[in-house]
């Protein structure tokens, strides 16, 4: 193919050649030709040469003619390959030429013979119409060969892209049965393993790589099926085991819609909801709850028993923790691997808080009237007290004095911690109900350190204060701020030892002022830090004074109505700073 191409481009070449060689010597040797026919005229052997002088001009200028067109009459080495064949010679056609011309210009002048002359013309025409016949006949001859070549190519170029289509077809055949085949086998029974999940088969026997391929696929997928037939098995038992402790589970167990439908229920709830009001209509503090479980995505958990609600059971009050958590909820009824079947729902806990709830009114009702009813014999003490001092009943000597004044000081110590837990006992009633007003900050903390000044002194403990740079005003209840201050700066007191320092600052920041109570004493550890706001929750430290354990409570509520943040930071042997933060 390649060489029938190059013969074709060389026979082209050629033909090329051969056509500017017919163009050029084809009009030279057509004005040799013309010049031959009029020296032939002029030496007609008829008439014969009359030797005029307009003859000798002509035979002057033929001449001429004649000479230039012997020079230009060249053939390139192609055709004159063509021409050898014709026996024809360049050089022995253009002597006779530069002959013709040296005789016809000896003639002119008046020697020369006319019959040599004009039979040497006679046989050089014949000899230039021979030559211009075979160029002729050579340019047909190479456009005939160029013809056959074409053909030629035509045919090998029809049958090689048969062949490459043969080929391709094969191949194609060979990569279907081999590779293509093979692929779609391997991806059908994917798709079929992924439908029913059963077992992974190809029907595919070879023992090349994609047969290879196929054997470990089938491994790998066994493998799967066997490792999904344990983790379902470990799903039933876990679904089991949770099932198991909702139903033996003290607590109502709910699943509602997000329209606040119930949609599951363990059997303490179906207990709870057919023999109560839930069944008509949820109360509106659990439509509360659940709602901005809803809305919020976040968990609501009832942490206090002020968010105990009440429910009639079977005729009877009771009370209940609410907890919701938000989740997504699956379709218990369709397991397939393109279910996305998902809802939003809430998962609720109500927590029975029936004797929590009456065992903390009576813990409330008892503080209340134990501490009212210490007050009233412990300031008839005071005044007592107070009046030996004055010293109206009799005088005193200076050991009777100095007995009465201690008497004097644990007695106000006393009533102070009885005022105290009254104060907490109201506070821890309506925490969340506020008597805003504006008030300085500075003012609030110049108080309670002259409140606490005499406490201070008799722990052996000094009051420092630093205030905040530019004075700020509060808007808030001045009353309750007063007693988180107040609960900071005894903890402070009674928990810093005797010689040390406990320090009150105040901070004005963008959006809110932050109170600091910072002591010395010997600190607390992570976990009670963690755990110091909660109730009944007090540091234990050798030789602090009793308390309560529901001052920092009541603080942790009262901030929180505010919409404000109370912490501590703490460390063993290094102090603890309690703080508090309002916004502005």
């Amino acid at each position: 193919m390649y060489f029938l191409i190059l013969d074709v481009q060389g026979l082209y070449r050629d033909t090329q050649d051969i056509s500017y060689t017919k163009l050029e010597v084809g009009r030279n040797l057509g004005e040799v030709q013309s010049s031959l026919s009029a020296l032939e005229l002029i030496l007609d052997a008829e008439g014969g040469y009359q030797g005029h002088d307009r003859d000798k001009v002509s035979l002057n200028r033929l001449s001429t003619r004649i000479g230039r067109g012997s020079e230009r009459i060249q053939v390139s080495a192609i055709m004159q390959a063509k021409l050898d064949q014709l026996k024809y010679d360049e050089s022995s056609f253009g002597a006779k030429l530069r002959e013709i011309s040296a005789l016809a210009t000896q003639l002119s002048d008046g020697q020369g013979d006319p019959e040599m002359l004009y039979a040497l013309i006679k046989e050089t025409s014949g000899v230039a119409q021979e030559l211009r016949q075979s160029i002729n006949a050579s340019l047909l001859e190479t456009q005939e060969r160029i013809e056959d070549r074409v053909e030629v190519v035509y045919a090998v170029v029809i049958g090689g892209m048969l062949v490459a289509i043969a080929l391709t077809l094969a191949i194609s055949t060979i990569l279907w049965r081999r590779i293509i085949r093979p692929i779609e086998e391997i991806s059908a029974g994917m798709e079929d393993f992924r439908a029913d999940s059963e077992r992974f088969e190809i029907d595919y026997s070879e023992n090349d790589e994609l047969g290879q391929l196929a054997r470990s696929l089938e491994g790998m997928t066994a493998r799967l099926k066997e490792y999904q037939e344990l983790t379902n098995e470990k799903l039933i038992r876990s679904t089991s085991a949770i099932r198991s402790i909702l139903d033996q589970s003290p607590d109502a167990f709910f699943i509602f819609s997000k329209d606040l439908q119930p949609t599951y229920f363990s059997p303490n709830a179906s207990h709870l909801y057919l023999n109560s009001v839930l069944k008509d209509q949820l109360p509106s503090d659990v439509q509360d709850r659940l709602s901005r479980t809803f809305e919020q995505n976040l968990p609501q958990l009832s942490k206090e028993m002020n968010d105990a609600i009440r429910i009639n059971v079977d005729g009877e009050e009771k009370w209940y923790l609410v907890h919701a958590f938000p989740f997504d909820a699956p379709d218990s009824t369709d397991f397939s691997y393109k279910s996305n079947t998902a809802h939003s729902s809430i998962a609720a806990i109500f927590q029975e808080a029936t004797v929590l709830k009456l065992s903390d009114s009576l813990r409330k009702n008892l503080l209340a009237t134990v501490s009212h009813e210490l007050k009233t014999p412990i300031t008839s003490a005071r005044m007592s007290l107070y009046l030996l001092l004055e010293q109206q009943l009799g005088p005193l000597n200076a050991d009777q004095l100095e007995l009465v004044e201690t008497a004097r000081d644990d007695v106000n110590r006393q009533l102070s911690t009885i005022e105290h837990l009254l104060d907490l006992s109201r506070v821890e009633e309506n925490t969340d109900q506020l008597e805003l007003s504006e008030f300085s900050v500075c003012d609030l903390v110049a108080d309670s350190l002259h409140a606490h000044q005499e406490i201070a002194s008799a722990h052996d403990v000094q009051l420092l204060y630093t205030p905040p740079q530019v004075p700020v005003q509060l808007h808030a209840d001045q009353k309750k701020v007063r007693i988180v201050l107040n609960n900071l700066l005894v903890n402070a007191i009674k928990y810093c030892g005797a010689g040390l320092t406990v320090e009150v600052r105040a901070f004005l920041h963008d959006t809110y002022c932050r109170v600091e109570v910072v002591d010395q004493g010997p600190g607390m550890d992570e976990e009670t830090v963690s755990t110091i706001f909660d109730a009944y929750t007090r540091g234990n430290v050798a030789g602090a004074i009793k308390g309560t354990g529901l001052g920092l409570k009541i603080s942790k509520d009262i901030i929180d109505a505010h919409h404000g943040r109370i912490g501590c930071h703490s460390q063993l042997d290094a102090g603890s700073t309690f703080f508090f933060e309002l916004p502005i």
